[in-house]
């Protein structure tokens, strides 16, 4: 019998995703997904330049999901000695 978790499973199997730490280069990729997908409707915050001091920054990781060579999703995240947050997280719906 075939289930839809087992047709999921099936199209994971055969094409997945990438996660890698991300390039300045990607900046305004990544900025431009959060005001999409994140920001919109609200005052825009995570800019270009933002996202590339986090890149630059040796506390914090920006990870990048890619899927056939485009991004499909981004974190930013800090990491410190006591305490770890979560800036930002975004998905591409598709």
């Amino acid at each position: 019998m075939h289930t839809r978790t087992n047709d999921y499973r099936t199209l994971l199997s055969k094409e997945t995703a990438t996660l890698r730490l991300a390039h300045t280069s990607e900046a305004a990729a990544i900025a431009a997904m959060s005001r999409l997908h994140v920001e919109h409707g609200l005052r825009w915050r995570w800019t270009p330049a933002r996202v590339r001091r986090a890149i630059a920054h040796a506390e914090t990781v920006v990870l990048v999901a890619t899927f056939r060579g485009d991004i499909a999703g981004f974190a930013i995240m800090r990491f410190g000695d006591l305490e770890a947050h979560l800036h930002l997280l975004a998905v591409e719906p598709r």
